[in-house]
């Protein structure tokens, strides 16, 4: 896990809360797949860090 995906699934969510309060897809779909990328990197991150 790294600090860096924390912060990118932090701001992801927060685009996403933004986007789904303003009514404006295109943000809220950007947070959504900005959170759960940085979801999949730190999956693989621990992973790695396992193995």
């Amino acid at each position: 896990m790294t600090m860096k995906d924390k912060v990118q699934q932090a701001v992801g969510g927060a685009r996403e809360k933004l986007g789904d309060v303003t009514g404006n897809d295109r943000l809220k779909a950007s947070g959504r797949s900005q959170r759960r990328t940085a979801q999949v990197r730190e999956v693989a991150h621990d992973l790695r860090d396992k193995a």
